[in-house]
């Protein structure tokens, strides 16, 4: 420092308060003497010129240094760096932070520059984690521009006040808030995204929760223009026979870019300016999807034009390496639905399914003798009769006859009506030793829950027919409500939507079973615990379950009792209920499905 040094912290202060006093709404009242703890004193904003007592939007704490350089900051430099005492950066972050402002200036006191640095809580905490020892802490301090900029550094020092009385909020709050507010003094731009960094920009992100409380949260953001976020197009984008209609368009980051994505695999990248286009396709999706972008792709490698909206381009050149590799991909997707079609799968549980290289060539030689009945070579020596061709956690259960010769085989859907007399089925009744061909049952009685929860064959759209399809009333019934709960106790051991898909099944066969015995107090229940399975039970459902509970009350139907108050969720009264079971009348209501609503253990 020269040896005017009170002067120069003087002139420095006045360099600040001139500055103020150039903005209507500013008043600054800070002190030469540089005698006061910490701080220089204040400026406080108001919302008019006319300053007074009753317009005042709030009051920032300041502190100035001014200093002397031989050399002046160059003009063309926007910031400088300048180390800040410890102490003065712990005041700022408890007391909600403030504005230092560095005046550097020749020796003589002239030709000074007014830097600024807006010490926020936030800012403060990420740089003393930075530099946890250091007894000066650096910041960065932006150069003053001239005019009224000085108001909107106030302004925003003040929405950054509350960063220091509330602690510990985590960015994801920003997912719960019902509108955010971001403070800036750069601003933004409708023509390029703007980042912000607490390290190299000063803004306030404020998040309002749906309590109405606004908080605010640290967090850097990349602001993007509305223009450059997603929005769907009504553009249509056709190449050879492959149409996909209302893309959604969005611009990248070069000026020129715009990104068409036509379906969760098939994006479109055109350079504008360049008046080029460029492919860019993932299999994602349902499979149905992945082919029609996969023809999207093989057409444009055999040179067809895109056209968007009727202007059509020239077209590329034909690649025939890319256009073979293309369609051996859509063949084989192709393959995976034509078998999954036959077996009878809906697309959002074939969609949900994965598979390796392998199982992906054993599901198309499944696809040729299945779907198109064609005999396959096996070479394992697989004998006849009933054979589950795994695929990873999944299987189809096929039968095997043979072929035209020793490794030749059939293969066949057990569960396809059309295929119900190339096999027999064997049982026995009690009381019964050996078992003899039988026709009161279903195929779908030799399976159990195991085969249930990963069979991708079960044809559950077709279960009502197959018990339909029985001569006997009351074995047919029968039969159909122990499947019915066996497909309930498979959904304990899957997830969306397999679990789905199983429980409609159970759902189409108590539905049937509830048309021929509507009042049938086991069929209601099963109703019930299906409903119960997909969300809690309305008022409607809950009513009904106290109304049968008062009906069955005088029949000594205690088991009832117990699968009525695991519905309506009376723990007590299960508790009371199970006390009057016997010992096997508990392990067995702990076999049902309807234990699983419990959330005890069986």
């Amino acid at each position: 420092m020269s040896s005017h040094g009170a002067d120069i912290e003087q002139l420095g202060v006045i360099a600040v308060t001139s500055d103020a006093s150039r903005c209507p709404r500013l008043k600054a009242y800070i002190g030469t003497n540089d005698k006061t703890p910490i701080t220089d004193g204040h400026i406080d904003l108001y919302s008019n010129s006319g300053q007074k007592k009753d317009d005042i939007i709030g009051r920032v704490e300041v502190q100035v240094k001014g200093r002397s350089r031989q050399k002046p900051v160059k003009k063309n430099k926007p910031t400088i760096s300048y180390a800040v005492n410890r102490a003065d950066i712990e005041y700022f972050r408890k007391n909600g932070g403030g504005i230092y402002f560095y005046v550097p200036m020749r020796p003589d006191g002239t030709g000074e520059e007014v830097f600024f640095a807006i010490l926020n809580p936030f800012k403060i905490e990420r740089e003393l984690a930075a530099q946890p020892d250091a007894a000066k802490v650096s910041f960065k301090f932006k150069r003053l521009a001239l005019g009224g900029s000085l108001e909107g550094i106030v302004g925003l020092a003040i929405h950054q006040q509350d960063q220091g009385r509330i602690k510990g909020v985590p960015d994801s709050v920003l997912d719960d808030a019902v509108a955010i507010m971001i403070h800036t003094l750069e601003g933004f731009s409708q023509d390029r995204s703007v980042e912000l960094t607490l390290e190299t920009s000063d803004y306030a992100v404020l998040a309002e929760l749906p309590s109405g409380m606004i908080i605010p949260v640290d967090v850097d953001l990349k602001v993007f223009p509305a223009h450059f976020a997603p929005h769907e197009t009504t553009n249509v984008i056709v190449c050879g026979n492959v149409e996909f209609s209302r893309p959604w368009a969005s611009r990248l980051e070069a000026d020129d870019v715009v990104l068409l994505t036509c379906s969760e695999g098939l994006r479109i990248r055109i350079r504008e300016e360049e008046r080029t286009v460029s492919l860019n396709l993932t299999l994602a999706g349902g499979l149905r999807s992945q082919v029609r972008d996969v023809a999207f792709m093989l057409n444009a490698a055999h040179g067809m034009p895109i056209t968007i909206d009727g202007r059509a381009g020239s077209g590329g050149e034909e690649d025939p390496a890319a256009a073979e590799q293309l369609s051996a991909t859509k063949h084989a997707l192709e393959g995976f639905i034509e078998l999954f079609d036959y077996l009878g799968l809906p697309d959002e549980v074939f969609n949900s399914l994965s598979f390796n290289l392998q199982e992906k060539r054993n599901l198309l030689t499944l696809r040729d003798a299945m779907a198109r009945h064609e005999e396959i070579r096996l070479y394992n020596g697989e004998g006849f009769g009933r054979w589950d061709v795994s695929l990873g956690e999944e299987k189809i259960i096929t039968m095997v006859l043979p072929g035209s010769s020793d490794h030749m085989r059939y293969l066949f859907d057990p569960f396809d009506p059309a295929n119900r007399d190339k096999f027999r089925m064997l049982g026995k009744t009690d009381g019964e030793d050996k078992y003899k061909e039988i026709n009161w049952s279903t195929v779908y009685e030799s399976l159990e829950v195991p085969d249930l929860v990963n069979a991708l064959n079960l044809r559950i759209d077709q279960v009502v027919d197959a018990y339909e399809s029985l001569e006997d009333n009351a074995v047919r019934y029968s039969l159909a409500n122990n499947f019915a709960l066996k497909l309930m106790l498979a959904c304990d051991f899957t997830v969306e939507p397999r679990n789905e898909y199983l429980l409609s099944g159970a759902e189409a066969l108590t539905n049937w079973l509830l048309d021929h015995a509507p009042e049938d107090p086991i069929h209601r229940i099963n109703r019930w615990q299906i409903l119960r399975r997909r969300g809690p039970l309305a008022t409607a459902e809950r009513q009904a379950l106290l109304k049968l509970r008062r009906e069955i009350a005088s029949d000594n139907s205690s088991t009832l009792e117990a699968c009525i108050a695991i519905l309506l969720e009376d723990a007590d009264d299960l508790d009371l209920v199970l006390a009057e079971l016997t010992d096997e009348e508990r392990k067995e209501l702990r076999r049902w499905p309807i234990w699983s609503a419990t959330g005890r253990e069986r």
